[in-house]
């Protein structure tokens, strides 16, 4: 009996998984039997074409056995929505910042904390959703933030640096309605994503803002994120204005590993990647896996072309390394830990994700709603990204 519910699940995994081999099995088996029906009719006395006529005939449409086949697998709604998630930056992303943020919630529920901790968090995971949903069609087609945006923002990350809340003199919040915000964690990501699809004089003076605030902050976690980030830009596209963001930023994280860090660790939200494993071994490992979602939205970049994949490496650098930041030190562990800050820079950061490649039959659909072809018109129809 378990025997046979462990080939059953292993089967439809498969299914799910490696659908093209499953899917040449099949045709090669279908073809086999079709040959033998065709054998069977030539020794009747037919040609070899009317045979496999005859056998086709009496067999039935390929294509339609094979789809009842894929039907009764019970696997296509979930191999269509897998195929969706596995092309798409954003609806990935979205899906990895639901499931980490739920996989927070469950942990911070089976270690005791506050109730306030993860009804806070789960108002930022809704408080994000509405400003992706505001911001993803304008960061779609403008490919990036405004560059007046940029240097906004890194001007508000120096502000915070000069007149936020001051913790062991360390100056990266601002306390609103009596929540404190780390600024750099809701900001740092999307201005990052953004520039590396599109930068000019202002991103460019953005960025470097930024790097000078988290290192006078002093942050030693997002300074180097930020370097990190840049460094990955700058081994995929060499231009000036990711250069001279790169050597301010690496000085800056220089300067932040003269000065010491002397922030103690706060339950549920430092040192959990840890501690979730002294709750359970469930805990730890919702903690653990909730951490590693947050970089998935960077594979489908390599997909995308060129500039896309860049925003998609960047993406991906900049969660990882935050959590490997977690991981060495005592910094906010994202999502999968209580803080709303971290939850609501993931959404916005995706935001700026490129969307998926529409087909070439979905750009035809497109061109001819937008602009009615005429006789003789010959459209130049390329692969899109949305």
């Amino acid at each position: 009996m378990l025997s046979e519910i462990w080939n059953v699940v292993r089967y439809r995994v498969r299914a799910l998984l490696d659908r093209a081999a499953l899917d040449r099995e099949l045709d090669e088996e279908l073809r086999f039997h079709l040959e033998r029906e065709a054998e069977r009719h030539e020794r009747a006395g037919l040609s070899r074409e009317d045979a496999l006529r005859r056998a086709e005939a009496e067999f039935g449409h390929l294509d339609s056995i094979k789809e009842a086949s894929r039907r009764a697998r019970g696997t296509v709604p979930l191999g269509s929505a897998f195929q969706t998630l596995r092309g798409n930056p954003r609806t990935l992303g979205v899906a990895c910042a639901v499931a980490a943020t739920g996989l927070g919630l469950a942990y911070m529920t089976a270690a005791g904390a506050p109730a306030l901790y993860p009804a806070l968090n789960g108002l930022a995971l809704l408080m994000g959703l509405a400003l992706y949903g505001l911001l993803r069609p304008h960061a779609g087609e403008a490919r990036g933030l405004p560059a007046g945006v940029t240097l906004a923002f890194g001007a508000v990350l120096l502000a915070t640096t000069l007149f936020g809340v001051s913790v062991e003199g360390a100056s990266r919040w601002i306390r609103i309605a009596g929540v404190s915000l780390q600024i750099s964690l809701v900001l740092l990501p999307a201005m990052l994503v953004a520039f590396a699809r599109q930068r000019d004089l202002l991103s460019t003076l953005g960025v470097i803002l930024a790097a000078v605030a988290l290192a006078l902050q002093p942050d030693r976690a997002m300074a180097g994120v930020l370097a990190s980030a840049l460094a990955v830009l700058a081994v995929r596209r060499r231009d000036r204005w990711v250069g001279a963001a790169l050597g301010i930023a690496a000085t800056g994280f220089a300067v932040t590993l003269l000065r010491p860090d002397t922030l103690p660790a706060v339950p549920y939200v430092d040192k959990i990647l840890y501690t979730a494993f002294d709750v359970h071994v469930m805990a730890g490992l919702a903690v653990v896996c909730g951490a590693l979602l947050l970089a998935l939205p960077a594979l489908p970049g390599r997909k995308l072309g060129a500039e896309n994949g860049d925003a998609c490496a960047v993406f991906g650098i900049v969660w990882l390394g935050i959590v490997v930041a977690a991981a060495a030190g005592n910094y906010p562990t994202p999502l999968v830990g209580y803080g709303g800050s971290a939850v609501v820079g993931y959404v916005l950061s995706l935001a700026f994700l490129p969307g998926p490649v529409r087909s070439t039959a979905a750009v035809r659909s497109r061109a001819r709603d937008e602009q009615p072809a005429e006789k003789g018109t010959v459209f130049d129809l390329r692969i899109g990204i949305v």
